[in-house]
């Protein structure tokens, strides 16, 4: 009776769903238990339906049960009714399936074990027991390329879920995702430019070598503790180091936790390092000598603030050597000894908890020792305000050695550092002098985080290495920055900050800002100009500016890909201005909003032209306008005479849109053109252009009534009666007309055709010059008619 009960309950469940011979067979009279589980199989995230798919229980590598899926008449799906046979209760099992539709064991893995109990019932059809599958957790053991599959154990390239492991040297070049990365001990792995790796889950590494970021590299993990270097290429100026500072500059951040500021300095050659102060004035700070003052004495160091003391006052003291570059002392002198009794004593310095003394010393000759103390004065630097020894030294080698003292003792205050240069014993010859060079004062101060800094190096490739912790961004969470703001000085509402992190991001996506002007201006390395903008990328390692508009809660918030929703898309028109020597712009914005700005930043390169709006005598580089507004004037100011373009970047919807050069009275429709060419000097007037909404052809200035148009000087406004005379450069009289006849001759020979137009009403309204045979350059244009006397300079 129990078992027609026990066939009827198995009737009920299920039916058989193939007849597909098992490729496993295994054995229950080798084993004294049993257990009955319910199963189902799911391949990461989905639940398999495939009758093909048996299902095995192991412990370790015995078989233990095997079964093929069987429609449940309860839930109409696939479920596995599996008989698992073992010893005793605690043995772990474990599973694997294998595919009959392709005749293979699979090469998923399953993470979970269950526990054998003896006559124990897991899971039903309603809620039987998950059996997981994934991927084996890859692990790159080559060298290169990560995208090639045979750097990958079993030549499996991960996907997003997949947990990986680094043992080999790994390079990223393309957008790679996955679930959890780790490094191995002298493994490594390296972004490349281009390359973006974005860890999900947990990113582990200690070595700082074994993960590279590469300048255009970008890293994006949510965990900290991550060691790792971020390099940023600096650029070099085009000019001689230190005379033309005019490019080579440009804004830079650290991605890491607390990088000391000496990590910046190249390996060779010099460089600048600034902090944008804007606590009171738009001012930049040396860093560079917050954090290292060196003194190689290339130059008198009477000008860099050091001086020197003769204490026994036999006339020798210490001397500038200006063929080499040192400073020396005399312990033999003019063929006898000397008793040397002489003080080199430093400017002062401002001391910090870090703050090392550095220097290198040697003597001429290597027969007898030269002596010498590093002393400190905390008040004056008189002999006897050297009160504090620092060290003693008596060296003997020909060779430079470099010799380091710590004065965090002193922090907090300035000091006096002399080297003082002694006679050990009188019963000697000398050696001859007693050479000091390269003194360094180094304050290891930080990078700090979201703070921006103003760079240059002196050589080429050289790349800035930072290496510590990575910055991190967790799920969820916010980076806010605090901003200073100060009404009465608008210069003084900038604020330097940098992205803080590993990887890029975007204004409009991934700041936000409270009491700051929508919009950001980077600085351009190559060509030292600022570049204006109101939304795009600001790169890892990447600084910028913005202005706070208001007093109040003025920040910056990071919050990675959380798009603002307070700000719709406006209308926008960035202009850009650009010849051989650069480029700079201006973005005018159309909305309801008050009138507001991003003013104009000084170019560090000083032979970049400039283009602007105006408002209350203040340039902007970004600027609102209402919409109903139907004309704006655009400012250029050009640094030196030459060809000069105007690109348009047009954004949103306009019944019309024109530009209106008043220097020439061209008038091209920027919804159908997108550049405008044209010649200026640096003596023109900059309210040159007009930016109209409308179609009329009236301008709001008449001062420029002369323009060329092809191989005619076109002269309009005409009233009446009128002479014209054109001058060249030099004040000669080229051409001298009056508007009824229509050749005259000027001093230099030339005919020239003036064609009288009429408007309907029968008045003079314009005449026109052939300029076919005029010389390149600039003219004076005087028109005297019924109106006065008009002047206007044009270029030819």
């Amino acid at each position: 009776m129990r078992k027609f009960l026990f066939t009827i309950s198995l009737i009920l469940i299920a039916r058989i769903a193939c007849s597909t011979e098992l490729y496993w067979q295994v054995n229950p009279n080798a084993f004294e238990h049993s257990m009955s589980v319910t199963a189902s199989i799911f391949i990461d995230d989905v639940e398999q339906q495939n009758e093909m798919l048996e299902l095995g229980a192991f412990c370790g590598d015995e078989l233990r049960a095997c079964a093929l899926p069987r429609i449940s008449t309860v839930t109409d799906k696939y479920i596995y009714n599996i008989t698992i046979y073992g010893n005793e209760d605690g043995e772990r099992l474990n599973f694997k399936f294998y595919d009959h539709s392709t005749n293979s064991l699979t090469e998923l893995v399953c993470s979970q074990t269950l526990e054998f109990t003896v006559n124990g019932i897991v899971g039903d059809a309603n809620n039987p027991y998950i059996v997981i599958f994934t991927e084996p957790n890859p692990t790159f053991t080559g060298s290169g390329s990560w995208n090639d599959a045979s750097n990958w154990e079993n030549s499996k390239v991960p996907t997003e879920k997949s947990i990986v492991t680094i043992d080999g040297d790994a390079l990223i070049t393309d957008n790679i995702t996955v679930y959890s990365l780790s490094i191995n001990e002298t493994k490594s792995l390296t972004i490349k430019n281009g390359g973006v790796l974005t860890v999900n889950e947990t990113l582990t590494n200690a070595d700082v070598n074994a993960l590279i970021i590469e300048e255009g590299g970008q890293l994006i993990h949510h965990n900290e503790g991550v060691a790792a270097t971020f390099k940023n290429e600096i650029e070099v100026p085009t000019g001689i180091w230190g005379e033309e500072d005019n490019t080579g500059w440009q804004f830079i951040s650290s991605p890491m936790e607390n990088v000391n500021t000496s990590d910046f300095i190249p390996a060779d050659g010099d460089y600048d390092l600034y902090m944008y102060d804007g606590t009171n004035e738009y001012q930049w700070q040396n860093f560079k000598e917050l954090t290292t003052k060196t003194y190689n004495f290339s130059s008198n160091p009477f000008n860099n603030g050091w001086t020197f003391i003769d204490a026994d006052g036999d006339g020798l003291n210490w001397e500038y050597d200006d063929r080499d570059g040192f400073m020396t002392s005399y312990s033999y002198y003019d063929r006898e000894d000397v008793y040397a009794d002489n003080y080199l004593v430093s400017p002062q310095i401002m001391v910090n908890e870090s703050t090392l003394l550095s220097f290198k010393a040697y003597v001429t000759y290597d027969r007898i020792p030269e002596t010498f103390k590093v002393l400190l004065s905390t008040s004056n630097r008189n002999v006897e305000d050297f009160t504090e020894i620092l060290g003693e030294y008596s060296i003997d080698n020909e060779n430079a050695e470099t010799f380091s003292v710590g004065l965090s003792n002193y922090s907090g205050q300035n000091v006096y550092v002399a080297f003082y240069h002694y006679l050990a014993d009188d019963a000697r010859d000398g050696s001859e002098q007693l050479i000091i060079d390269d003194v360094e004062f180094v304050n290891e101060n930080s990078f700090e985080k979201g703070r921006g800094y103003l760079v240059s190096y002196q050589n080429e490739d050289n790349v800035a290495e930072f290496k510590g912790n990575l910055n991190c961004l967790a799920k969820g969470e916010s980076y806010q920055i605090d901003l200073n703001h100060y009404p009465e000085n608008i210069l003084a509402q900038f604020n330097l900050i940098g992205n803080p992190f590993a990887f890029d991001l975007t204004w409009e996506n991934d700041v936000d800002i409270n009491n700051v002007y929508d919009g950001f201006a980077t600085l351009d390395a190559i060509n030292g100009g600022y570049v204006y903008k109101e939304n795009g990328t600001i790169k890892a390692g990447e600084g910028f500016m913005v202005r706070t508009n208001e007093t109040g809660n003025n920040y910056i918030r990071f919050t990675k890909a959380s798009r603002r929703s307070y700000r719709a898309e406006s209308n926008s028109i960035n202009i850009i201005a650009s010849n051989d020597k650069g480029s700079d712009n201006v973005i005018i914005r159309f909305d309801d909003e008050v009138k507001s700005g991003f003013p104009k930043l000084v170019n560090f390169n000083e032979r970049l032209a400039n283009i602007y709006v105006k408002e209350e005598n203040v340039n902007y580089g970004i600027m609102n306008f209402n919409t109903a507004i139907d004309e704006i004037p655009l400012y250029f100011d050009a640094k030196e005479m030459g060809t000069y373009t105007l690109t348009f970047d047009v954004k949103g919807d306009y019944e019309n849109l024109y530009l209106l050069d008043k220097m020439t009275g061209e008038k091209i429709n920027l919804l159908l053109e997108n550049e405008y060419s044209f010649i200026a000097n640096s003596n023109d007037n900059a309210e040159r252009f007009i930016i109209k909404m409308d179609n009329s052809q009236q301008t709001t200035d008449d001062s420029h009534f002369a323009y060329v148009s092809g191989e005619n000087l076109i002269i309009t406004d005409i009233s009446g009666e009128a002479q014209i005379n054109i001058y060249d450069a030099l004040g000669r009289c080229v051409l001298r007309m009056d508007a009824a006849s229509h050749v005259r001759t000027g001093v230099a020979g030339r005919d020239a055709a003036c064609h009288v137009r009429t408007d309907v009403a029968g008045r003079d309204a314009a005449c026109h010059v052939l300029v076919d045979g005029f010389d390149s350059g600039i003219y004076i244009i005087q028109k005297i008619d019924e109106n006065g006397v008009n002047v206007q300079k044009l270029i030819l």
